[in-house]
């Protein structure tokens, strides 16, 4: 799974992000977790899904991109409401997949660039 950085979470949930995304990596739900992920599908924009069910698509090698999670179907709705809200607001469209595939994509290289800089330095040191 690739997790959004600035991951939406319901206010209901307890627990850490960094516990929170430990038990969704390994597929436990101790309580009803939904995680909103971008959709599979072509014309599709976002997905919830309960996190049990990623243990069959583990199997399946199915990789998610998780934009948000919540405790319980209800927020889960919600919260996936705000997320198109929030895109709405942000680019005047309501196209949240390719929005967070960008946002994921400048967030991943400028992690790499990061990590290039840090090498480069250590072996300046040297």
């Amino acid at each position: 799974m690739k997790w959004y950085h600035e991951l939406y979470l319901s206010p209901n949930l307890t627990g850490s992000e960094a516990y929170l995304h430990w038990l969704a990596e390994r597929g436990w739900s101790i309580r009803p977790v939904y995680l909103i992920v971008l959709s599979d599908m072509r014309d599709g924009q976002l997905e919830i899904l309960p996190l049990p069910l990623l243990r069959m698509f583990r199997r399946m090698n199915r990789e998610y991109d998780v934009i948000g999670m919540a405790k319980g179907y209800y927020h889960a709705r919600t919260l996936a409401a705000k997320i198109i809200s929030d895109v709405y607001e942000q680019t005047g469209g309501c196209d949240a997949k390719t929005f967070f595939l960008e946002k994921m994509r400048q967030s991943f290289s400028e992690a790499e660039e990061g990590k290039a800089k840090t090498e480069q330095e250590k072996g300046k040191e040297l």
